[in-house]
Order: structure tokens, then C-alpha cells, then sequence
């Protein structure tokens, strides 16, 4: 009698174990599918140089808009490229306003977009993918090799402040951009004048607004005069105290300050 009690009670605590077992695989998340696989936002493929070609494919883009349309893709995430020389190579974004920087962590890889245009940077010079066009731009197949895609820097962004300051223990107080990053000046530049263009303008950014308007968006503590140039590609450039500014391609993060005293030649801007 005891033994079929004991039976019993065994059959019971399986039930009971079974049936929390079941309980509990009906709350577990299902498993993803297909269908949450990251899909591409934009795929874009562009016609270099020397009949040297980079596809690349925008991933997680909010209001994408293709090549073609006179308009950078915008995602948010990064891109994957590939290279017509085998390799592909997968990019985070880092600098997105007037076109998009893609750049590896050490900043030895930068793939930029603007518009129907791209450019590779590799160890901070031009590399072979140059004067690159998306292949459904108009007039992308009348290119020549002295043609050179203009890639200005970061433009302002209305509603927030155009200059503004950081400071560190080693420097002391300096200018930055209305997106926390350092702005520097140029010694070879001239007074509203800049020389810095080509491959110069693509390691060096130049810091570009659309409006006038952005002038009188300063800091409290920025007791400068802030002005514009027009560059030859006819963006506007944020000069103070009339020095024409930019970003360094190679700052990542607010507070970087990588590009002072580089070559001797450029610095950052003291309010």
C-alpha cells in the first residue's frame, strides 16, 4: 500500500515538473528569424579613377536618401565597403552632418560620402579610390582624372550653438563646433583666406554653414568675431577672428584634440 502511495506521489511531482517545463517554454522569446536579420538601408556603388569601383551598403539609414538625388545616404550605424582590389571592409559612422565619415578605430581607414561622391583616406593620405561618383549620377561617365570630389566638413546645424568652448589641463580653454568637437586653424592659412584644399581638406575638414544666420550663435565666453568665407566649391566657411576653421578627421569623440601641433602647422583656437 505504501509502495503504490509512493507511486502515486512520483506520478504527481512528473506532472507537476512537466507541466512548469511546458509553462516555461511558452513565455521563452521565440527564436529570430529571417526576419530580423539587419537589412541595408541604401546600397550605392561608385565609379573611381582608374576604373576602380567601392560598393558600398548603408546599414540602420532613418530617412535614407539614395545616390543620385543630390542628398548623402544618412544612416545612423555604419557601412559596409567593397573594394574592386577584394577587400570589404565594415565601418562605423563617426562624423555625419554635410555627408557621412566612416572611419576603422585607429582613424587608418576613412571612407567618405557626400552627395554622388565618395573618396577613400588610408593612413590619413588619398588612396587609389579617388574622384569616386555614383554610377547612376548624372554625368558621372564625363569625368576626367583632374576632376576631384569636394568633400567639405561637418555643416552647422541650426538651433544649436556655432561655437562653443572645451577645455583640458594641458591646453587650457579651446574652441569646438556646434558638435563637441575641436576646431582648429591653419598656419599657412591667410587671413579669410584658406590654402587648405584637395587631400589637405580631406584629412582637415573645413567647418561649413548654410546661413549666415548661425554668426550669432555663440557661446557666452566666445568674445571673437565669427565670419564666413566662400570656399571655391562655394560653401561657406566659419572663420574667427578671420581664421578659417576646421575639424581633424582623426578626432573621434568630443574633447579629442588630436590634431594640435601636427606638422607644426595647426592648432587650436583660443576663445
Amino acid at each position: 500500500m505504501n509502495m503504490k502511495k509512493t507511486f502515486i506521489v512520483l506520478i504527481g511531482i512528473a506532472v507537476v515538473v512537466l507541466g512548469a517545463w511546458y509553462v516555461a517554454s511558452l513565455l521563452q522569446p521565440p527564436v529570430p528569424t529571417a526576419l530580423s536579420v539587419e537589412q541595408p538601408a541604401a546600397t550605392v556603388a561608385y565609379a573611381c579613377d582608374g576604373g576602380k569601383t567601392i560598393v558600398a551598403t548603408y546599414y540602420r539609414g532613418t530617412a535614407t536618401v539614395l545616390a543620385g538625388s543630390g542628398q548623402p545616404p544618412t544612416p545612423a550605424g555604419h557601412v559596409q565597403v567593397a573594394l574592386s582590389d577584394g577587400r570589404s571592409i565594415t565601418l562605423p559612422q563617426t562624423i555625419s552632418a554635410d555627408g557621412a565619415r566612416y572611419a576603422n578605430a585607429d582613424g587608418s581607414f576613412v571612407f567618405w560620402s557626400k552627395g554622388d561622391g565618395a573618396m577613400v583616406l588610408e593612413n590619413g593620405q588619398q588612396s587609389d579610390y579617388t574622384n569616386c561618383v555614383a554610377a547612376n549620377a548624372p554625368g558621372a561617365q564625363q569625368r576626367t582624372s583632374t576632376q576631384s570630389t569636394n568633400l567639405s566638413g561637418p555643416a552647422y546645424v541650426a538651433g544649436n550653438v556655432l561655437l562653443g568652448t572645451d577645455a583640458n589641463s594641458t591646453l587650457g580653454t579651446y574652441l569646438i563646433g556646434y558638435n563637441g568637437m575641436t576646431v582648429y586653424a591653419y598656419a599657412k592659412d591667410t587671413p579669410s583666406v584658406s590654402n587648405c584644399t584637395g587631400t589637405c581638406a580631406g584629412n582637415w575638414l573645413p567647418y561649413t554653414v548654410a546661413s549666415t544666420d548661425a554668426l550669432a550663435n555663440l557661446q557666452a565666453g566666445v568674445s571673437g568675431k565669427a565670419g564666413v568665407i566662400t570656399r571655391a566649391d562655394g560653401t561657406m566657411q566659419v572663420t574667427y577672428n578671420c581664421k578659417p576653421l576646421y575639424f581633424y578627421s582623426k578626432d573621434a569623440v568630443s574633447g579629442d584634440t588630436k590634431g594640435q601641433n601636427i606638422g607644426g602647422v595647426w592648432f587650436i583656437v583660443k576663445p
